[in-house]
C-alpha cells in the first residue's frame, strides 16, 4: 500500500481528523515513494560502477518539522 492509499484509507476512520498540512506532506511522501520504486538498481561490482556512470541525479529525501501532535510519526509510518 502506498502512502497516499494509506492516508485515503485512514481518512475514512471516525477517529482520524483531516489536516491540510498532513495531506501536503503525504503528497510529498508519495512522490518520494514513486521516485524510489522507479529507480533502477545500482551496479553491484566496483568495475561496473567505475565505468557505468549514471547521469540520474540522486533522489532527495524529506525532513518533517512541526509541533507535538501534528502527525509526523504517523506520516513516516505511512511510508513503511
Amino acid at each position: 500500500m502506498t502512502p497516499w492509499q494509506k492516508y485515503q484509507q485512514d481518512l475514512q476512520r471516525d477517529d482520524f481528523v483531516y489536516d491540510a498540512a498532513q495531506e501536503n506532506a503525504v503528497r510529498h511522501l508519495q512522490r518520494l515513494f514513486d521516485d524510489l520504486t522507479a529507480q533502477k538498481p545500482a551496479a553491484k561490482g566496483w568495475f561496473s560502477r567505475l565505468f557505468n556512470k549514471d547521469s540520474t541525479p540522486p533522489i532527495k529525501g524529506l525532513y518533517f518539522w512541526g509541533g507535538v501532535g501534528r502527525g509526523k510519526t504517523y506520516l513516516v509510518d505511512t511510508f513503511y
